[in-house]
């Protein structure tokens, strides 16, 4: 009980702490670009590394490239700790669906730092969000999408959606699939609690995942694929297929 309530205070202190002074100077930059951005980007950062060590995640990454520092990365979902975790790693925008909105303080802060929300059943809301996402690729930042377009059980990997592989055929931009999964630092076995699907509630889920100590938070870059074709749906397929194999073959590999 004490862990549980040492690390909501702090959690609470450290969100109370981005909703105002960072957003204060992220409003009062915003005329000077440059400096906007880099405020902008070490927000994120630090802010997703004090979630991650509050959450009890301890973050490892690897093969992590180092021949470039932007791409189209997609991932398994397992959890909303999935977005303190990538971030913490990378300099990111994430795809999301309109509900995360809605969630409470990562739905706030996913809006601050320019998420791109999309509802998957309307096409229109795909093209606008496809031409967000050119503005970010643009501006040398990565895109966060989670194909998989729900979080599963961690017993898996789903089906990759392909809708939006066209975009890193059209920018001519690396794939980057990334595994992620969650295993108890003493046994190396997968931990079970971290996973949020269904209709679990979010609040009590919560209240169970802050008790925890000693999680591992694995992050397995996969091999990058080159976006080459014509932009078809075959193509984009294509490369859905793969990244899902890639992703697929990394993540049972990890929790085996």
């Amino acid at each position: 009980m004490l862990l549980k309530l040492y690390r909501i205070t702090f959690i609470a202190l450290i969100n109370l702490f981005f909703l105002f002074i960072p957003c204060l100077l992220w409003f009062i930059t915003k005329p000077f670009s440059s400096v906007h951005s880099s405020l902008l980007v070490n927000s994120i950062r630090l802010w997703s590394r004090l979630m991650c060590y509050f959450l009890g995640l301890d973050v490892r990454v690897l093969n992590l490239p180092s021949e470039q520092d932007y791409f189209f990365i997609v991932s398994n979902h397992l959890s909303y700790t999935d977005i303190p975790v990538i971030a913490s790693v990378f300099d990111c925008v994430f795809i999301s669906k309109e509900e995360v909105k809605n969630w409470p303080i990562i739905g706030i802060f996913s809006k601050l730092v320019g998420t791109i929300f999309v509802n998957r059943d309307s096409k229109r809301s795909t093209v606008n969000a496809i031409k967000d996402a050119e503005k970010v690729f643009k501006s040398k930042r990565s895109i966060i999408l989670f194909p998989e377009a729900t979080t599963s059980d961690g017993s898996s990997v789903r089906e990759f959606k392909s809708a939006f592989f066209s975009l890193p055929e059209k920018l001519n931009l690396p794939i980057l699939p990334l595994a992620i999964s969650y295993k108890d630092s003493k046994s190396g076995m997968q931990n079970t609690v971290v996973p949020w699907f269904g209709n679990k509630n979010m609040l009590s889920h919560f209240w169970h995942l802050i008790g925890n100590r000693g999680i591992i938070a694995e992050v397995i870059c996969c091999e990058l694929i080159k976006a080459q074709g014509d932009n078809s749906l075959s193509i984009r397929k294509e490369l859905a297929k793969v990244s899902e194999r890639l992703v697929f073959d990394a993540y049972m590999k990890s929790i085996r």
